[in-house]
């Protein structure tokens, strides 16, 4: 069965398939090139041999357009680097960011950064210390494996009861 992502050619004598990828990813901008989504087009061929992009499982409605770029990078939180409204410029050939100032002190104030964890107090005591100390807490190898000859051993049991 064929792949509908790719166009297989037959191999130049002694060498390897070509594989040409039919598809590509798109992002959907609206009337006034405001970021919507990210879009699988498919490249098939139309009837006059042209190329017919083929836009997968969203319908573009009227003003959007589709952008061959790759997605702007959102803002998660507060304080974080990405956009809000992210916007394409025709003119740079990039995003840029076209909420107001109000705008993303509203945002930001919605979506606080998280809190960063308190960093663990690292052991006490010079190197030595702390090696003797693993070495007293950590499991032996022998350890290690009772546990796994257990668990094989109630597998089997629970296996055999069956």
């Amino acid at each position: 069965m064929a792949n509908l992502f790719e166009n297989e050619k037959a191999a130049p004598a002694g060498g390897r398939k070509e594989t040409k990828m039919d598809y590509k990813h798109c992002c959907v901008v609206d009337i006034d090139d405001a970021y919507i989504t990210f879009v699988l087009v498919l490249l098939e061929e139309g009837e006059g041999g042209e190329t017919v992009e083929n836009v997968q499982n969203y319908e573009l409605k009227d003003g959007e357009r589709l952008i061959d770029a790759k997605p702007p990078t959102m803002r998660p939180y507060a304080g974080a680097a990405g956009y809000i409204y992210p916007r394409w410029d025709d003119d740079t050939g990039g995003w840029i960011e076209c909420a107001t100032e109000d705008e993303i002190a509203d945002w930001e104030a919605e979506h606080l950064a998280p809190e960063e964890p308190e960093d663990p107090t690292p052991p006490g005591g010079d190197l030595e210390q702390r090696v003797t100390t693993l070495e007293a807490t950590s499991a032996t190898k022998a350890d290690v494996q009772a546990v796994w000859d257990e668990m094989a051993a109630a597998y089997t049991e629970g296996v055999n009861s069956i």
